[in-house]
């Protein structure tokens, strides 16, 4: 948490968007980041997080794969499709190589695809 931090801290509170379904762990990771000065929103599903994802006010997203109503991959797909600009950090159980490659799969199509990047942290 505390790496996540230094990372993401920057002069203005960085907006982040939780998106897991297990619930003790979304509010672990939510409650360390509000401590830390981050805003934060969360949600416990898949199409509830798109909701939230594509209003455009979060500078990162925390984003399970494997969630109800809509999974990880298929929200990281349509944000992306939708050219988000949020940096994604994709949260997961799953450990398989397969796994791996299926989620960096979704992120090159876009950076293959489009000139936009992302915003950058202010470190």
């Amino acid at each position: 948490m505390v790496a996540l931090a230094a990372i993401l801290r920057g002069p203005i509170p960085m907006r982040i968007l939780v998106v897991e379904d297990f619930a003790p762990l979304r509010e672990s990771l939510v409650q360390g980041l509000r401590e830390s000065g981050y805003a934060v929103d969360e949600s416990g599903d898949g199409q509830d997080g798109l909701w939230h994802a594509r209003s455009g006010e979060h500078d990162v997203i925390v984003l399970d794969i494997m969630l109800p109503k809509l999974d990880g991959l298929s929200v990281l797909k349509q944000l992306r499709q939708d050219h988000c600009p949020a940096m994604i950090l994709l949260l997961t159980a799953k450990d398989t190589s397969e796994d791996k490659v299926r989620g960096l799969a979704v992120r090159l199509r876009r950076a293959a695809c489009s000139d936009q990047g992302a915003r950058s942290p202010q470190v």
